[in-house]
């Protein structure tokens, strides 16, 4: 226990020496004022309804001033044209014809897309039926599937995808950078002759680097969120999330010369890993193997953990599954590669 507290006290002085705490520290304090102070809350415009009453006893001008909705009514179809095209979000609905011969149009200053047409024309027939005195489906079963579902900002929604993805990025290569360094000081040399242990060398550079991504980590969450989180379930995640990829960064680092041979490799790899980005803004697609990738239960297990902390722990006990399973694969390749390829010059087991 001695000689892996004397190595994790000589690696996290390289750290400091190389400045890798004010790389983490600016990363982090950029993605803070990024969340807090340029990306917006949504990134949708608030849509509009205007509607252009063309019918003979201006029937849906009553029935909308009944129910008390805010909607801008027209009977001057040019004015209603002009009011729509204002802005590209406004959506027009022109109804004309009588009672039982209702008409209706759809005026978009965009492109309207198929679901949004689909969605309003669903509306409209049922506007229609009303007008006109005729029988509306009402008895309709539905199923809650979220009671009070929490409205989340979009700027704090990246929060998971940054925290997954810039803990990756930075714990992969900041362990490349660590490795190609000892090499040019040929400080490997030294310890290739001495009694250290190859799981020491591995997991004095693993707790140091995760250090720091916990680190970073408490800073964005702190900084973007406040308190109001589960930080032990965030603790866990971030905690596995960056002992995974920096063991995998090791894994891969050691067949490399320098860290210019390496960048290829890194690119593919973190491009690799963004990829259940797709699945975490679109839902609907989530093939099952996206879930095995580390990053895909990170992203849902921070998002979790940041806007869902009163449903408890039980989401938690897959996420850690998933991530122990690839730590447990990762650190086997990690030993035989560091021990073969980076430490063969007579390191004990």
């Amino acid at each position: 226990m001695k000689k892996f507290i004397n190595l994790f006290k000589l690696d996290g002085l390289v750290t400091i020496r190389s400045g890798f705490h004010y790389v983490i520290l600016g990363l982090a304090i950029l993605f803070v004022v990024l969340v807090n102070f340029v990306i917006p809350e949504s990134i949708y415009a608030e849509q509009k309804e205007i509607i252009y009453d063309g019918t003979k006893d201006k029937t849906v001008t009553r029935i909308v001033e009944t129910s008390g909705e805010e909607i801008d009514i027209f009977d001057d179809y040019e004015m209603f044209l002009a009011e729509v095209s204002k802005e590209r979000s406004n959506v027009g609905i022109a109804i004309t014809g009588v009672i039982g011969e209702l008409e209706y149009e759809i005026v978009s200053a965009s492109r309207f897309s198929d679901k949004l047409s689909n969605i309003t024309e669903a509306g409209l027939e049922y506007l229609t039926a009303n007008i006109s005195g005729l029988e509306t489906v009402d008895d309709i079963n539905y199923t809650v599937l979220e009671d009070e579902p929490v409205e989340i900002p979009f700027n704090k929604d990246l929060v998971p995808i940054f925290i997954a993805l810039e803990v990756a990025m930075f714990g992969f290569l900041l362990i490349a950078v660590l490795i190609f360094q000892e090499k040019d000081e040929r400080s490997l040399r030294a310890y290739q002759i001495s009694p250290g242990r190859t799981m020491q060398y591995i997991w004095s550079k693993v707790t140091v680097i995760t250090l720091l991504g916990l680190v970073y980590g408490a800073i964005v969450l702190l900084s973007t969120i406040g308190f109001k989180a589960d930080y032990l379930s965030l603790f866990v995640i971030i905690l596995l999330s960056s002992i995974f990829i920096t063991l995998l960064g090791l894994t891969l680092s050691v067949f490399f010369k320098n860290i210019s041979e390496f960048l290829i490799v890194s690119i593919l790899t973190l491009g690799i890993l963004q990829l259940p980005t797709i699945s975490y803004f679109n839902p609907n697609f989530s093939p099952g193997y996206l879930s095995w990738f580390p990053s895909y239960p990170i992203m849902f297990g921070v998002r979790q953990a940041m806007f869902y902390p009163e449903r408890g722990y039980g989401f938690l006990v897959p996420i850690v599954i998933t991530l122990a399973v690839e730590i447990v694969i990762v650190q086997a390749a990690c030993y035989f590669a560091v021990k073969k390829r980076l430490l063969s010059g007579g390191v004990s087991l």
